[in-house]
């Protein structure tokens, strides 16, 4: 399952999911794509159903109205476990996945017989954006070997997780954390 969380910010929903057209699909997996839509009102329904038929796996709609990200998470977690999945990769509104994106995941997850796996996000910040979000990134960057040391931060916004995980440890967002 993709959990792809999504809060009023249409036109970027819309470059994702133009995006996710060309997302290549590991053999023999059969994903879905969950869209939760963090506003109570549905301001993405028309979008999804837009972009439905043009997507290379199924796609479902639901939306969240506890607004924050743990709440949106947690609902893709919960939709998850309702539909019996053994694996959820998330990603969010404002990223733009790489058509192998989703198959190199998995292809990682499954070589290193990992439960969790992620990778960089490749932020494209538009005209006038502040530096210090760049100057973030190279900071995450280590010193001695380059590699990038997002392996100890516990980010959601590309990863692909076992959802035994969920099942057997009962491994939740905490919902304290709504305005982060």
């Amino acid at each position: 399952l993709i959990g792809l969380a999504t809060f009023m910010r249409p036109s970027m929903l819309a470059r994702a999911l133009v995006a996710m057209e060309s997302l290549t699909i590991p053999k023999g997996v059969f994903p879905l794509l969950l869209i939760v839509d963090n506003d109570p009102e549905g301001s993405a329904r028309a979008i999804v159903d837009a972009a439905r038929p043009f997507l290379p796996i199924p796609v479902q709609y639901v939306i969240e109205p506890r607004r924050g990200i743990p709440f949106a998470r947690n609902r893709v977690l919960t939709e998850a476990l309702e539909l019996g999945a053994d694996y959820v990769a998330f990603f969010d509104d404002d990223e733009i996945p790489a058509p192998a994106w989703i198959d190199t995941l998995y292809r990682g997850l499954k070589q290193h017989n990992a439960d969790v796996i992620g990778g960089p996000v490749r932020r494209t910040l538009n005209q006038g954006a502040n530096r210090w979000v760049d100057a973030a990134d190279r900071i995450r960057l280590s010193k001695d070997d380059r590699k990038l040391l997002y392996n100890c931060v516990g980010s959601t916004n590309n990863c692909l997780f076992s959802m035994r995980l969920v099942r057997d440890l009962g491994l939740f967002f905490d919902e304290k954390f709504e305005h982060c």
